[in-house]
């Protein structure tokens, strides 16, 4: 099990689906199943467990090319059975040598009302991998909620910042530059990079947000660091903030 955690727009669901990926071009050795939650899908733990299970018995016969006895009598249970579903799981898992099962945007189920049914696929993956020794591998990827990090914290963790840190940087040194051609002095220059670079924290969406809102606002140099200090939000959720108060009062929960 590993848990990657960043904070939004830090590249979480990207790195998700290059990982699923470079697992699935890994031929024969290994099985993938994965789960993207949506912020405007709710899905129960039932509905969660049944997609794996659905992906695991398609790559099932897509190796395989037959279907044994025990796996065609497992179908035949009632699918309503929350219990029947993990079994059927279990028993498709047994028959790989690795699975490899991808969960990305876990933050989106952690409200009141939804984190029950993920709490109930973190418990089933935990009995999974139990079940199955070293044969199953989990990713989970979310932001750093509380109810997630009680759940995940004792798993290896890898924090997105740490890691991405250093390739926002590369691209902002990259872009900056251009901004205004050499009408920017190097000084500036630099002073601009700087404030970017501190302000993005490794957000990769926070950072090009920022270049872009700045090559589509200010008109001249002299406006630049007026704009930096005072114009330009100063993380993602101001950045949002900002845009949506350009709608009017009746529109903004549409948008929302």
């Amino acid at each position: 099990m590993i848990w990657v955690r960043g904070g939004p727009g830090a590249g979480k669901s990207t790195l998700c689906s290059h990982a699923i990926q470079h697992v699935e071009r890994l031929e024969n050795f290994t099985t993938t199943a994965f789960h993207f939650f949506q912020a405007n899908t709710q899905w129960t733990a039932l509905q969660t467990t049944k997609n794996l299970a659905s992906q695991l018995f398609e790559e099932y016969w897509k190796q395989k090319h037959a279907i044994p006895k025990h796996i065609y009598e497992a179908t035949l249970k009632s699918s309503s059975d929350p219990q029947n579903i993990e079994e059927f799981i279990k028993t498709l898992i047994k028959d790989f040598p690795l699975t490899h099962i991808f969960f990305d945007s876990l933050d989106v189920e952690n409200e009141k009302t939804r984190w029950p049914d993920a709490a109930n696929i973190i418990s089933i993956v935990l009995d999974l991998m139990k079940d199955a020794s070293n044969s199953v591998k989990i990713w989970f990827s979310s932001q750093n909620k509380h109810q997630i990090r009680e759940k995940l914290q004792q798993f290896p963790t890898i924090t997105m910042q740490d890691q991405t840190d250093r390739d926002v940087n590369a691209y902002l040194s990259e872009v900056v530059p251009s901004l205004h051609g050499s009408e920017v002095d190097e000084d500036t220059r630099k002073w601009i990079l700087l404030e970017i670079q501190h302000r993005a924290g490794g957000n990769f969406l926070f950072a090009k947000l920022m270049v872009k809102a700045i090559q589509e606002e200010v008109g001249n140099v002299d406006d630049m660091r007026k704009f930096i200090q005072n114009g330009l939000p100063m993380d993602l959720d101001a950045y949002y903030e900002r845009a949506f108060s350009r709608y009017e009062i009746q529109q903004r929960a549409i948008v929302w």
